[in-house]
């Protein structure tokens, strides 16, 4: 028996600022943004015209040579039966595009050069790219999107430098894609822009041909959406799951998040070893939060989602069928990704499910109500069982297999050749490869103490809800901590934004009459909040269900700490604080730091004097970074008062100041016009 592996203008223009400051700030001050690009989708144009930041100028084209679509389809029928090739739906042209030798320049802009170029692959379906050097300076800015403007990738910035130069981006559909590029003057070191490679989608991933089943709406009638009510138990799990773009991203599969018994968010990643066919992994694709907006929705995909470019394989074993990879960064809190939970048991999962994207489609959910047992098949060592409600198709493969604990137990392998699962054919068994024989080989990455743990829960960053109003009734939950906090440095002030953005520098209130629920699986904390009299508030730390409205979070702010408690906020007599003993009192922050030190001049020519009280005995250190989060001026151990700090050789804008008193943190922002 054979079996079928399944694979696979406010500053230089308003609207590239507009999107620039809200994703790429992270409410953290430890967490630094890298390489997390969302992809923005809409049925209506997102860029007018003129392009980002509307300039007229004529844009240099670049015309791929013709894909032979019909040899590849012919190749892709021969390919399908041989269980180790993943399931292709691009073509890479080589080329060799860059600054220097492709594009358009423009320099009129009085605060940097612009340079553009338009991509054209006549009748792709989708083109993606991956850049064999890649560098580009602090404030300077790259945005991909197609030529009728439906679909955006970026911003891209400094902070998705890397050692290696390689970059990579996801799929925008249709024929043609512009790159447009904003490099401010008088950087030290000129931007690095060259494409290696130009990803002809020959097969359909974003549902535009209708008649071709490939990609969004491509999978079988008989899938289920994740956000259909047979998923709505398994939000949490599938937060955890993505798309993955391997082998110089032509081919696809999927796998998840994973976590580890320290808990510490390190980036691991689950999938199948048969999915890493096209080594190396550094310019690979992870897109998290591909589904769709609705339950059955045929309209295109929820309006955004995150790519992660990059990984490093760990670990990964054939019999099993399993790679553990680490992706190159770490989602930042506020993109609402997890980790899911495993078990390293040998006990057949009972009504087992996977979570997968099957043809290259939004996110789907298989259900069974049957137990797994285990098998050898030509030399793998899996779990076999059949699903009862949805299938599993080519690009599931590597997608994760959950026991009734939620726990994972294994990854997608595939199906028997002779006897193929479908729509027509649903009820065929599946094969998984088993977690718990991959463990001997994992365990120093995911048990890396060797506390001997058989299994762990799922987690979670942090959420933070930042300024906000509480009006009328709300219900907030955190898988592990919710942290609330008024009064915070928020940078995204151009309107609208593309999602929400908290006002800056505001109180977080609930107002008279409002009835707010806020629930987190290990603690809540608050600070500068004011809880007016006649709100309710209900507080309380427990297990996290997908039945209590699991929040993202706001993805904002500048670098600070978020050491909070409600005993730093003002709670009116009358108001109704339930649980109040919950909440975990941790104040590091003080709310009037004016009383500690005053900055002079501010706005600023880069040259300026932190100015201490009186009341200050020696000051500790001083940081100051970037609105990326990068530092620009560290100084420890300062007894001169006032502190002189010149930071004018680095390019003009909002800078963030960071002053280490004690065990005290206070933070400020300064404008260096």
């Amino acid at each position: 028996m054979k079996l079928i592996f399944i694979q696979i203008k406010q500053r230089f223009c308003d609207y590239l600022f507009l999107i620039v400051f809200i994703p790429l700030l992270s409410f953290s001050n430890t967490q630094e943004v890298k390489a997390q690009v969302i992809t923005h989708y809409d049925s209506k144009p997102l860029v007018q015209k003129s392009g980002i930041c509307g300039l007229s100028l004529e844009i240099d084209s670049v015309v791929m040579p013709a894909v032979d679509v019909e040899a590849l389809i012919e190749e892709d029928k021969e390919r399908e039966n041989q269980p180790y090739i993943p399931f292709r739906f691009g073509y890479a042209i080589d080329v060799n595009f860059g600054l220097d030798n492709s594009g358009t320049w423009n320099n009129s802009n009085p605060e940097g050069k612009i340079w553009k170029l338009k991509i054209i692959s006549k009748d792709a379906y989708s083109i993606n790219l991956i850049f064999d050097e890649f560098y580009l300076p602090e404030f300077a800015v790259l945005y991909i999107y197609n030529e009728d403007g439906t679909m955006i990738y970026g911003p891209v910035t400094s902070l998705n430098n890397n050692s290696s130069g390689v970059f990579a981006s996801d799929l925008l559909s249709g024929d043609a894609i512009i790159l447009e590029y904003f490099e401010p003057f008088g950087v030290i070191k000129q931007g690095k822009i060259n494409i290696s490679k130009v990803i002809h989608g020959y097969k359909d991933m974003f549902g535009l041909n209708k008649n071709q089943l490939k990609g969004y709406g491509g999978s079988g009638a008989c899938n289920i959406d994740i956000i259909c009510d047979e998923g709505k138990d398994w939000c949490i799990e599938a937060e955890a799951v993505a798309l993955i773009l391997t082998n110089s991203n032509t081919e696809v599969c999927s796998g998840c998040m994973i976590n580890n018994v320290r808990e510490d968010l390190t980036p691991y990643f689950l999938t199948a070893d048969h999915c890493l066919s096209g080594l190396p992994l550094n310019s690979a694709i992870f897109r998290f939060h591909y589904k769709n907006s609705y339950c059955k929705s045929t309209e295109g995909p929820n309006p955004y989602w995150w790519s992660f470019t990059g990984a490093t394989l760990k670990a990964n074993n054939v019999v099993s069928d399993f790679a553990l990879l680490e992706l190159d960064d770490t989602p930042i809190s506020g993109m609402g990704i997890h980790y899911a939970g495993w078990s390293n048991l040998f006990i057949p999962p009972v009504s087992p499910v996977g979570i997968h994207h099957p043809q290259g489609d939004v996110m789907k959910i298989s259900l069974s109500n049957n137990t797994a047992t285990d098998v050898v098949a030509n030399g793998y060592k899996l779990w076999e069982f059949s699903f009862n409600q949805g299938i599993i198709e080519y690009f599931s493969s590597g997608s994760p297999l959950f026991n009734q604990d939620k726990h994972i137990v294994g990854q997608l392998h595939g199906f028997y050749e002779d006897n193929p699962i479908s729509c027509d054919n649903p009820y065929a068994p599946v094969v998984y490869g088993r977690f718990d024989l991959s463990w001997g080989f994992i365990n120093g990455w995911l048990d890396p103490d060797y506390t001997g743990a058989e299994s762990i829960d799922a987690t979670s960053d942090k959420v933070y809800i930042i300024n906000r109003t509480f009006e009328g009734t709300h219900k907030l939950a955190a898988l592990t901590e919710m942290h609330l906090e008024g009064n915070v440095t928020v940078s995204c002030p151009y309107t609208p934004a593309p999602w929400y953005c908290p006002p800056d520098n505001m109180p977080l209130t609930t107002e008279p009459g409002s009835n707010v629920t806020i629930k987190a699986g290990k603690r809540i904390v608050c600070k500068r909040g004011h809880f007016k009299e006649g709100s309710k508030v209900y507080v309380s730390v427990g297990d996290i269900t997908c039945d209590e409205d699991i929040a993202w979070g706001d993805v904002v702010g500048f670098p600070c700490l978020a050491a909070i408690s409600f005993k730093s906020a003002q709670v009116d007599n009358n108001s109704d604080i339930n649980d109040e003993e919950k909440i975990v009192e941790e104040d590091l922050q003080l709310n009037n730091y004016s009383d500690i030190f005053n900055i002079y001049p501010n706005p600023n020519k880069g040259n300026f004097d932190i100015i201490l009280s009186e009341n200050t005995d020696n000051l500790l250190s001083i940081e100051i970074t970037n609105i990326m989060g990068s530092i620009v001026y560290k100084k420890e151990k300062i007894q001169t008062n006032p502190v002189n700090i010149d930071i004018s050789n680095h390019p003009n804008g909002i800078y963030i100041v960071k002053v280490f008193l004690g065990d005290k943190v206070f933070v400020e922002k300064i404008i260096y016009q």
